[in-house]
């Protein structure tokens, strides 16, 4: 039964009471997806929270999502949080705004067009393979594959290829691996700091942060001045990038913006599909009725050949199955945006300033659209299950002008990785393995995940 619309609030949403000087900050740190669901259950569709001298109000009507995200242009920017990425991202579509984020957006949207990513589903398809080839022979001795750094090896396999073809050799692909590694623990580690002064003192870590980015850099910039050269693998997406001219001007991308739009789509990409396959194979382990389900439906469509592009939408259940894991996990499990003026919702005064917080991870559990919204039902994503609930009860990819930009291209891969893996194996959980969700930069397994694939039989 679902549950009675939540009264509209007042001029100002209530929220929880918290300390003198830090609000409610450290419940929320410790952990920050109990404390949201139970706020929002507690306080309804709008809650006021003080993180130290700032106020946050969460926001968990699809209504006003919409409202916020899709109609309102220019009247909310981004939040101060994304200027914590910075110092890796750069200024590509994560941290920009206005008219410079406008003219990226126009430059880098072609080279995610169906066309392009028909070019690139051969070699996406093939790192797939080449890689399910390798837990078999895992199955024939029983290991168990640590699913969560398969799954973050495998997606930052396809990113590469697809991004660089054949530029980039495998000594090249290892020290990127580690600096990735290295960035994105350094940034799980500043996401909640009140300051950015830590990040300014020499420590060890800061060092290693450095140089990692330094890394990047290098083996970056180098493939961008041999594209420049001419060396871009046709088809590869920074050959595109490096094509692009923006329709009002006629320039193209300077060789700073193209470094910055191409870490941003690499390491934020093959991350958030990291973490939704590892969560995927995990909730199929669990359930093997909905796993045999996509093991025949790869087979029914592809039979043993290789897929292609077009063989994606008759691949439905593996992408319910997707689309269920991205209800449960989103991978951006928050979005964050401050009002430039005033704005009411339905009686919500939000004056400028007003920094807003929407989560995907508690808009996913909102019990009036979701019934029993822990429970793992690919079934509703049934076309006829979508259609009627709102359009913001669901948004794994954000909203509005600000949607992720690669979306299409992340579903292509992981299909195929649920379908081309159920195709040759199943998998079983290892004996005390419980994940939870942890929420970082992106929502990532509180432990490896652990399970068994052995050769599949039915």
């Amino acid at each position: 039964m679902a549950a009675e619309p939540a009264p509209v609030p007042g001029p100002r949403a209530p929220g929880p009471a918290g300390w003198p000087l830090l609000g409610v900050l450290p419940r929320l740190r410790r952990d920050p997806l109990a404390f949201l669901t139970g706020a929002a259950a507690r306080y309804g569709d709008a809650v006021t929270l003080r993180l130290g001298p700032r106020r946050v109000v969460l926001i968990n009507r699809p209504e006003w999502i919409h409202r916020i995200l899709h109609e309102t242009e220019g009247r909310y920017g981004k939040a101060a949080f994304y200027d914590k990425l910075v110092p890796v991202l750069g200024y590509g579509l994560v941290t920009s705004e206005g008219a410079f984020w406008r003219r990226q957006r126009r430059l880098v949207q072609p080279a995610f067009q169906r066309a392009r990513l028909a070019e690139l589903c051969t070699g996406v398809a093939e790192v797939i393979e080449a890689r399910v080839r390798a837990w078999g022979a895992l199955a024939g001795r029983g290991a168990a594959l640590e699913v969560s750094r398969e799954s973050t090896a495998l997606t930052l396999e396809i990113a590469l290829r697809a991004f660089f073809g054949a530029g980039i050799g495998d000594e090249e692909f290892r020290a990127l691996r580690g600096a990735v590694a290295q960035l994105q623990a350094a940034l799980n580690r500043r996401l909640w700091s009140l300051t950015d002064l830590g990040t300014r003192l020499p420590t060890p870590a800061n060092r290693r942060f450095r140089a990692s980015c330094a890394v990047l850099d290098d083996i970056v910039y180098r493939l961008i001045r041999a594209g420049r050269a001419g060396g871009a693998s046709r088809g590869v997406l920074l050959g595109l990038l490096l094509e692009a001219r923006d329709e009002e001007s006629g320039a193209g991308m300077e060789d700073r913006e193209l470094r910055d739009e191409v870490l941003t789509l690499l390491l934020a990409g093959h991350e958030t599909s990291a973490n939704v396959l590892a969560w995927a194979w995990y909730r199929l382990a669990r359930h093997p009725d909905w796993a045999r389900r996509v093991a025949l439906e790869a087979r029914a469509v592809l039979g043993s050949r290789a897929p292609e592009f077009d063989d994606l939408p008759r691949l439905t259940t593996a992408r319910m199955v997707l689309e269920e894991t991205m209800r449960l996990y989103p991978p951006a499990w928050f979005l964050a945006r401050t009002a430039r003026e005033d704005d009411s919702l339905d009686g919500l005064r939000l004056r400028a300033g007003t920094t807003v917080l929407i989560s995907p991870y508690v808009t996913h559990r909102h019990p009036r659209y979701w019934e029993s919204p822990e429970e793992f039902r690919p079934e509703r994503f049934a076309p006829e299950a979508v259609r009627a609930r709102p359009r913001y009860a669901y948004f794994p990819f954000g909203g509005g002008p600000r949607r992720c930009v690669g979306e299409a291209f992340a579903m292509m891969e992981m299909q195929l990785a649920l379908a081309l893996s159920a195709r040759r194996l199943r998998m079983a959980t290892a004996p005390g393995v419980r994940p939870v969700p942890r929420a970082y930069v992106t929502l990532r397994p509180s432990e490896e995940i652990r399970l068994h694939p052995a050769p599949r039989d039915d």
